[in-house]
Parts: C-alpha cells; structure tokens; sequence
C-alpha cells in the first residue's frame, strides 16, 4: 500500500511548513489527486488517519480535491477533458494526445490555528 508512504511524505511537509509559523495545530490540509495519479482516495485517507495520531496534525481534516484528466491534442492543439487516456481528440480525431493535467498528486493548502 504506497497510500501510507504518501500520507507519512504529505505529514512530513506538512509538518515542516507548519513549523516555519511557529507552534500551531494544524486544523485541515488540502491536497489534489489527479485521476491518473494512482491513488486510491479511500486508502490515503485511512493512511493519513492513522499516521497523524501524536502529531500536530491529530486533528487535521484531509480534504481530496480531485483533478480531472486534460488531454492536448499533438496534432492540432485542442485541449480537452479525457475520460481515459484512449480519447481521440475531438476537434481532429487523432489519436496523438499528451497529457497536460491529471496526475497531480500535491498538497494544496494547509489551514492552521
């Protein structure tokens, strides 16, 4: 379960940003999951609660904010939501896509006492 080695990497930076602002709690943090991250939102989030007991975190929320896949077309440029990755592009047809949005796995805010 590489949920655990992420949720264990997420407390570590949290951690440290929240020790820049000197001795706080920290009450939520937010983060984006990308729909082809890998990540299994369940598994994070029983990770993450139990990895953040005796921590500054114990009490933090964990807020997943899921990042729908973006597609660029190579062949002409459009860009477009993708369901999966097998999506012609719909402005030409092709096949030749890139993916420009979509396995972000970040966090995104982190909210403090």
């Amino acid at each position: 379960m590489h949920e655990l080695s992420i949720a264990l990497r997420v407390i570590d930076i949290v951690t440290a940003e929240a020790g820049k602002a000197g001795e706080v709690r920290v009450k939520q943090v937010d983060i984006d999951i990308g729909q082809w991250s890998g990540v299994m939102k369940e598994a994070l989030e029983f990770s993450f609660s139990a990895a953040v007991r005796g921590t500054v975190m114990e009490k933090a929320g964990l807020v997943i904010h899921d990042v729908p896949g973006m597609l660029r077309c190579e062949s002409c440029g459009e860009e477009f939501p993708a369901g999966d990755l097998t999506g012609a592009c719909p402005a030409c047809g092709k096949n030749h896509t890139t993916i420009i949005r979509g396995r972000e796995l970040q966090v995104r805010s982190i909210t403090v006492e």
